[in-house]
Parts: C-alpha cells; sequence; structure tokens
C-alpha cells in the first residue's frame, strides 16, 4: 500500500504516525507475562491500574497538551513510548509491573488526541483544508496497516526472545521521536491556552450543544466498539479455533480496517455525519452475526467488526476537531477517552463474565441489544451536530457559542464575532 499526501511533512507525519500504532506486544503480552511467572489474578489487577490510570490521567494530560503545543506533544509520546516498552521489557517483579503498567497508562492518555488535534491544525495551516476528511481516512488506513503488520510479526519476534516485541517497539518509538523533530509546528487561532482560566477551559471544552453532542457521539462508537473486542478471545477458544489460525481473525480485523481508512480517504466533508451511523450500522451488523452465527464469527464478522469501527470512529475524530476550539482541542478530545473511559470499565468485563459463566455467542447477542438501546442517543446527538461544518472547522475559539446569549446578541446586531468573546 502506498498512500502519498503531496506534501513533505504530511508524509513524515504518516510515517511517524506508522511507527507510534506498531502493536507487537498485543498478541503476546499475556504470554510474555505468564512466562515472567505472574498470576493471572496479578495480570488483571496490572490491567485495572493501567486503566484506572488512563481515566485518572486523560483529562489532566490533554491540558498540558494543549499547554505544550501539538508537536512537543508529539515528542513526549514518543519518549514515552520509548521508557514504557523497554519497561515491560524489564518487568520482574510485582511492583514492576504495577510501575510499568502506570507508565503504559500514562503513555495511552497522553496519545489520546494529541495526533489528531495535531493533524487537524497542520492540515488546516497547509491550505488542505478541503481534502481534511480525505487526509485523516488516508491517515488512518497507514496507522492500520501498521497494526496489520504488526500482528503477523509479533509472533515470529517473540518465538526469537520473549522481550523482542517490546524491544522492537521501543526502537521504533525512538525512530519515531527522531522524525518527529522535523515536523514543523502549528500555529493556533484564539487565545492562548496558558492564558485561559479554568472556567473558559470548561466553557469551551463543554459549552457548545453541537460539541456536547460530537462528544458524546465519539464515546458511543468508542464504547461499542471497544468493548466487544474482549469477546474475540472467547469466540476463538469457543469454537476450537487453533493458535495457528487466531491470527487470521486479528489480520482480517486490521485488513478490513485498512480498508475502510481508504474509503474515507475518498470521501467529501458532507458525507461525514451519514457515513459515522454507516460505521456504527456495520459494527452493530457485526456484533449480532457474531451472536447468531458464532460459527463465521472469526472469519467474516470479526473483520466486518474492524471495517464499522474503523469507518466511523475516524470521521467522528473529525466531528469533534470541527467543533472544538483551538485553545482546548487536545483537551476536547480526552474528554472523549474519559467518558468512554469509565463506561468501557464497567462493560468489558461484564462481557467476559458472561461469555464465560453462558457463551460468546450470548454475550455478543447482549451487547447488539445494548446497540438498540443506543440508536435513540445515537439519533439526538447527530441532530445535536447542527448543520455540516465548512471546510477548516467553523468553531475556532472565537466563533465558538460557548458565550451563549452575548454571542446570540451580537449575531442578532450584525456584529462579527471576535476574540473577545473568549478573552
Amino acid at each position: 500500500m502506498r498512500v502519498r499526501f503531496a506534501d513533505p511533512s504530511l508524509d513524515r507525519f504518516a510515517v511517524v504516525q506508522f511507527l507510534l500504532e506498531v502493536q507487537l506486544w498485543f498478541p503476546v503480552w499475556l504470554l510474555f507475562l505468564t512466562g515472567r511467572g505472574f498470576a493471572l489474578p496479578t495480570i488483571v489487577a496490572a490491567d485495572g491500574v493501567f486503566r484506572l490510570t488512563i481515566v485518572a490521567l486523560e483529562l489532566p494530560l490533554g491540558r498540558v497538551a494543549d499547554r505544550i503545543g501539538r508537536r512537543r506533544s508529539l515528542l513526549v509520546v514518543g519518549a514515552l513510548t520509548v521508557a514504557a516498552y523497554l519497561a515491560i521489557a524489564s518487568v520482574t517483579t510485582t511492583a514492576g509491573l504495577l510501575a510499568a503498567w502506570v507508565l503504559w497508562g500514562a503513555l495511552w492518555a497522553m496519545t489520546s488526541g494529541t495526533a489528531t488535534a495535531y493533524l487537524y491544525e497542520l492540515t488546516r495551516q497547509l491550505g488542505r483544508t478541503d481534502d481534511q476528511v480525505s487526509i485523516f481516512g488516508r491517515v488512518r488506513a497507514v496507522t492500520s496497516a501498521a497494526v496489520l503488520v504488526s500482528h503477523l510479526a509479533a509472533g515470529v519476534l517473540f518465538a526469537l526472545s520473549p522481550v523482542a516485541p517490546f524491544v522492537v517497539t521501543a526502537a521504533l518509538g525512538a525512530c519515531a521521536l527522531a522524525l518527529t523533530l522535523g515536523l514543523p509546528d502549528v500555529e493556533r487561532r484564539g487565545p492562548r491556552p496558558d492564558r485561559l482560566p479554568a472556567r473558559r477551559v470548561a466553557a469551551l471544552a463543554f459549552g457548545p450543544r453541537a460539541l456536547r453532542s460530537a462528544i458524546v457521539l465519539a464515546a458511543v462508537v468508542l464504547v461499542f466498539g471497544w468493548s466487544v473486542r474482549i469477546l474475540y478471545q472467547p469466540l476463538l477458544l469457543d469454537r476450537g479455533v487453533p493458535d495457528s489460525l487466531a491470527g487470521v481473525s486479528y489480520f482480517g480485523y486490521s485488513a478490513m480496517a485498512v480498508l475502510a481508512g481508504l474509503l474515507v480517504g475518498r470521501l467529501g466533508r458532507r458525507t461525514v455525519v451519514p457515513t459515522i451511523v454507516v460505521g456504527l450500522g456495520t459494527l452493530w451488523v457485526g456484533v449480532l452475526g457474531a451472536g447468531l452465527l458464532p460459527a463465521l464469527g472469526p472469519w467474516v464478522f470479526v473483520p466486518v467488526m474492524g471495517f464499522g469501527f474503523a469507518l466511523a470512529w475516524v470521521l467522528v475524530e473529525v466531528v469533534v476537531s470541527d467543533r472544538s476550539a483551538d485553545a482546548v482541542r487536545a483537551t476536547t478530545l480526552s474528554v472523549v477517552g474519559v467518558v468512554a473511559g469509565v463506561v468501557i470499565a464497567g462493560a468489558r468485563p461484564a462481557l467476559g463474565l458472561l461469555a464465560d459463566a453462558r457463551s460468546p455467542a450470548l454475550a455478543f447477542l447482549a451487547w447488539a441489544a445494548v446497540g438498540v438501546a443506543l440508536a435513540p442517543l445515537v439519533a439526538l446527538c447527530v441532530r445535536g451536530l447542527g448543520p455540516p461544518v465548512p471546510a477548516g472547522g467553523a468553531a475556532p475559539d472565537d466563533r465558538s457559542a460557548i458565550v451563549g446569549r452575548r454571542l446570540r446578541r451580537d449575531v442578532g446586531r450584525g456584529t462579527p464575532a471576535t476574540g473577545d468573546a473568549v478573552e
């Protein structure tokens, strides 16, 4: 797959994201820890600490990312990638495991929204707002390809050495860090983030109805698409799929995510919201199909879920970015992670317990029922988004609706809204 953006900085950014999205750890991390002598209850406890760390640090690190700037934030992500995976590779004690998982959680929290905010503002700075959606889709295709390739290579590296997947991931993070040094910084519109009082930050991040609708819609996509992943491996075990073929299912998931990114790369801005609905619908069909026809689940419906989730997720990132103010864009994207993370923390264990007590097929059907219950909320969010946002975003800091009656008063008088509205 060859993806070019006709701009060196976008090409470099795509390479950086490819390197940072490698997931050599994913298929082998449980095997690695059990091989180091850790019992399953200890591993589960560490996973809980990891997820609590993400929820606790999402907003603070999102605020840090807004304050220090986009390129510096990417540099921090690269440095944390190196540190986290080297720490995991050296784990030998329970204390070391918990410390490494806290560091890993900090990496995930810092990563949330950082790349999206940078890419959104970079495309605007380069005058590429007309094909902004297309660029987001192609970058998503690149990152999905990184996941696909790394899943295929993980087993080979693990066979060579149990620490190899983590050390190689750290090395690729170091390469990403070096390449990030050559990326341009981006100019932001509106007030400086470090000069905004807390009440203004809250107003910018939560005030406009369209932004609140975008946040909730993004959280729904993340919750519905991410929580169900805990059922993939139980489904494989339930169907008696041998380890040698388990990777084929994950390959199909990642391959369909690449396809979704390439499809988004051909879409225009007017089709963004309808395509999100189509993506969610496709994801729901995959969940329902895995419940009704579990024998086809690993080979047909897991890839369908990969396609639907990737299609919806890359576009809700655009929707949230469009409606966010520059000064708090990373913070706003972190809000999505917090809202979704709290629900996921309960949904994933519940689905896992249901699959263990009854069957994975029943758990998929239960999640499909949850999807039906969420449909009215999705409809309300789509309605709350308002009219399509023009290229480049219709709500920079100086045009956000956070000023409520003051903004409506100025518009009614024919006075153009200015940066003074948000100090």
